[in-house]
């Protein structure tokens, strides 16, 4: 609610009298539980059954959240390196994907308690998700329109078909359902920019909330980051539109910063994974998934679905621009053009026109699919609607009724299309099956680029599978391969295997970032320890430093000791791309702090 007042404060003085035409206010604490009405209705059966076999992305985004979750409370502050995927021989796979959202899930743990929660867990985060994206657009929109016609935009924002339909109950992409939350953010901070008295303020919320995006879901930030300067040039008007668009960028810049400890070992370390398994796909290229593709008779199901959850919420923003009509309020005028702008332009990316700008431009490559964009499609028919239903409320005769009649088909073909969606969830869903979190095989493009046999076959080769009975419960998904994070016990012929030589190992520790063997050789060996290597492993005979290598082929970690008896020790390090990362996050951060504190000294008594 602190944000809410927050972001409403400093609306135009005259934003009461002559732009926002009456229809009373509405209380915080009756739009928070609005929202989270509307939350759960469109959520509750995924709060009830989580994540599970019928999303897209259900069984990585489980296993993500089960072994980020796990090493969090295990008191690591940010799991990048997960020891149990991929069999147990560890995965890279949060050096490159954002952890916000699971570290809001995260925090539901202790609620959920047992072990195997991760899917009920994602189902409570995406509620949370979707009342807090409603609360965001409702601040924002709520400083130009009235209060009734902003939370009835923001409700749409929640329950929109790509929204909810698309992202949650069908692709189950937890990430980006959660980068909803912060666009709004961002532009209430260009708007309280604009207002000249809240600058201050305007940029720290404008940098927190692109940072959180930054760190929420890259594909979204990529494609989303030309707007807010599109909305500041707008929102400026003459004589003002460069500076405010000078401040907005020097915004963005601020929010990369307080993201850095995330983005910079993430832009800056993929030579060391499969990152072209992200592209060679054909079904992961971005000339096979533009939005007409999907009325080639032989496309999926989804697409088809998503061409009229696309067509329809362009509608919407399309009908909300007919209805705003005339508009006297020259700051409503500028905004109500930006939404038009963002509209047309995000459905051209969608369409195969746009193919040269794909084409020409690098780094779109890895959106991949250039539908992506409904999300700011969604953001800006929901501005358009709320601006036509203000504006709706000053007209009069029949007219007035065929615009509002209009709205709610609209509007109803969203709820079809949302209904649609969770009817299919609930007749496909199943829980999560015991071998997504016995062997928890990770997304191939975050193998370590070292590892060259496919990973069934690496799993096949350790010594554990020689063991008939051990390898019945593993292929049936009842029993891990290899120890569990933080089990101290002699598993070592799960863990450990003689390479060249011979000898008796006892682990000792095995934690993500740190591995305690004792080593008893009769002559000179090799080790493989069953996790892959990765660049911040290092090892120590004792206190005096060993080479770790890759395997040549499996990409597992090998070390040559002596014969004789050793504790080795291995421990992953922070790069130096980490650590300058966390100095850069963390001077953003302060001086975030600052620049906030400074602001409420300075802030006028009314």
């Amino acid at each position: 609610m602190h944000y809410l007042h927050i972001i409403s404060a400093g609306r135009p003085a005259h934003g009461r009298a002559e732009g926002h035409g009456g229809g009373g206010q509405v209380k915080p604490w009756l739009a928070v539980v609005l929202l989270l009405a509307l939350a759960l209705v469109g959520g509750g059966v995924m709060l009830g059954r989580g994540f599970g076999t019928a999303q897209h992305d259900g069984k990585f985004h489980t296993i993500w959240s089960e072994n980020f979750s796990r090493q969090l409370w295990g008191g690591e502050v940010y799991p990048r390196w997960l020891m149990d995927l991929n069999g147990g021989l560890g995965s890279p796979a949060f050096y490159y994907y954002p952890p916000v959202p699971f570290y809001a899930t995260s925090l539901l743990r202790p609620v959920f308690g047992e072990e195997g929660a991760s899917g009920r867990m994602l189902g409570a985060g995406a509620v949370v998700a979707l009342c807090l994206s409603g609360l965001m657009a409702w601040g924002w929109l709520r400083r130009r329109v009235s209060e009734w016609a902003a939370l009835a935009g923001a409700g749409a924002y929640v329950l929109a078909p790509y929204h909810l339909a698309a992202d949650l109950y069908v692709r189950g992409a937890y990430a980006e359902l959660w980068a909803f939350a912060w666009l709004p953010l961002v532009l209430a901070g260009v708007d309280c920019m604009a207002d000249g008295r809240g600058r201050a303020r305007g940029l720290v919320l404008l940098a927190c909330g692109y940072g959180l995006l930054v760190a929420t879901h890259l594909p979204t930030t990529l494609l989303f980051s030309p707007v807010p300067l599109v909305y500041a040039w707008c929102v400026g008007g003459r004589g003002a539109c460069w500076r405010l668009a000078a401040w907005t960028m020097a915004g963005l810049g601020w929010g990369a910063g307080l993201a850095a400890v995330y983005v910079l070992p993430a832009m800056t370390l993929q030579e060391y994974i499969s990152m072209s398994a992200l592209t060679n796909s054909p079904n992961l290229q971005y000339d096979r998934n533009f939005l007409l593709t999907a009325l080639h008779p032989e496309g999926e199901a989804f697409r088809a679905a998503l061409f009229w959850q696309v067509l329809g919420t362009f509608a919407v923003g399309a009908w909300g621009f007919v209805m705003a009509g005339r508009m006297e309020d020259l700051g409503l005028r500028r905004r109500v053009v930006w939404g038009v702008v963002v509209l047309y332009a995000t459905l051209f990316l969608m369409l195969p026109l746009s193919e040269p700008v794909w084409r020409h431009v690098p780094r779109l490559k890895l959106v991949q699919f250039p539908w992506r964009a409904t999300a700011i499609l969604t953001l800006a028919a929901c501005w358009l609607m709320a601006a036509g239903l203000h504006q709706w409320r000053q007209g009069g005769g029949w007219w007035k009724g065929v615009m509002l009649g209009g709205m709610v088909v609209l509007l109803a073909g969203w709820g079809w299309m949302d209904y649609q969606a969770i009817r299919h969830f609930a007749r496909h869903h199943q829980s999560p099956p015991a071998e997504w979190l016995t062997r928890q095989e990770d997304a191939t493009e975050y193998l370590p680029a070292w590892v060259a046999e496919p990973l069934g076959q690496i799993l096949e080769g350790l010594e554990v599978n020689r063991e008939p009975e051990r390898v019945k419960h593993y292929t049936d998904g009842t029993l891990p391969l290899l120890p569990r994070m933080g089990l101290v016990q002699d598993q070592a012929r799960l863990a450990v295997v003689f390479e060249q030589g011979r000898g008796r190992v006892v682990i000792r520790e095995w934690h993500p970032r740190r591995v305690q063997i004792l080593v008893e050789a009769g002559e000179p060996v090799t080790l493989q320890v069953s996790q892959f290597y990765f660049p911040g492993w290092k090892a120590w005979r004792g206190v005096s430093p060993v080479e770790v290598r890759p395997a040549s082929s499996s990409g597992l970690m090998q070390v040559d000791l002596p014969a004789g008896h050793h504790t080795l020790r291995l421990a992953r390090r922070l790069l130096p791309v980490e650590w300058v990362g966390w100095g850069v996050t963390l001077v953003s951060g302060l001086a975030a702090v600052l620049v906030w504190i400074n602001s409420r000294r300075t802030q006028p008594r009314k």
